[in-house]
């Protein structure tokens, strides 16, 4: 989770934000949240890492993230290198199609 003030509660951040804009199921923050944390070097908006307990609560709040449009935080996937890599080839791919007027369609994880 990227743009939340590093003065800001890490608690009440991560639930008015995962919990409640993001509501992936009636569940308390304990069944959901496994861990969450900063990390980064002192600056006034230090990433949050959210480690979620299962997979499925994880990709439901990937899957709303566009909900937060407008607003000052996003939040993204924690990647590794490679798939950094592969995800950067398929957005190129896809870019080339469209500029060659083919029809192109990207899919989360797919």
């Amino acid at each position: 989770m990227f743009g939340v003030p590093t003065e800001t509660d890490l608690d009440e951040i991560v639930e008015n934000v995962v919990l409640k804009k993001l509501p992936s199921k009636e569940r308390p923050k304990e069944e959901i949240i496994e861990k969450a944390y900063r990390f980064g070097r002192d600056s006034p908006q230090r990433p949050i890492l959210i480690r979620f307990k299962n997979l499925s609560d994880k990709e439901r709040t990937m899957e709303l993230a566009s909900n937060l449009k407008g607003k000052k935080i996003y939040i993204s996937d924690d990647l590794t290198i490679e798939e950094q890599q592969n995800r950067r080839k398929t957005v190129n791919a896809h870019k080339a199609a469209v500029v060659k007027n083919i029809e192109s369609k990207m899919l989360r994880q797919g």
